[in-house]
């Protein structure tokens, strides 16, 4: 059974790069796409994917604060990656709990 993807970013280059790499992968599949954080959340409740890709700076809710609601929501084991300009923005270790792993996009 394959692996199913959100993908949010609210850059649509971006998305549609990540949607290419995750789509060529045999195990995975991409089960949406989400605009901001607050799509994404909405998706994440109805479509339960096994995997969220999200970007830490997007507007109407932030990456971060994405998480932080599919912790509150899901509670169950999911994965969280962000993927984030560092630079824009400071991550405490304590807003992080619900995140598997933060990589760089690249530039």
């Amino acid at each position: 059974m394959k692996k199913r993807i959100l993908v949010a970013d609210d850059k649509p280059l971006i998305r549609k790069m990540l949607c290419k790499i995750f789509s060529d992968h045999k195990a995975l599949e991409i089960c949406d796409e989400a605009l901001n954080g607050q799509e994404a959340v909405e998706k994440a409740e109805r479509l339960r994917p096994d995997l969220i890709i999200l970007d830490l700076a997007m507007p109407v809710l932030d990456g971060l604060r994405a998480a932080e609601a599919f912790a509150n929501l899901c509670r169950m084991s999911r994965l969280f990656y962000l993927l984030c300009m560092l630079r824009r923005f400071r991550i405490s270790t304590s807003r992080t709990q619900a995140l598997e792993g933060c990589f760089p996009k690249l530039r």
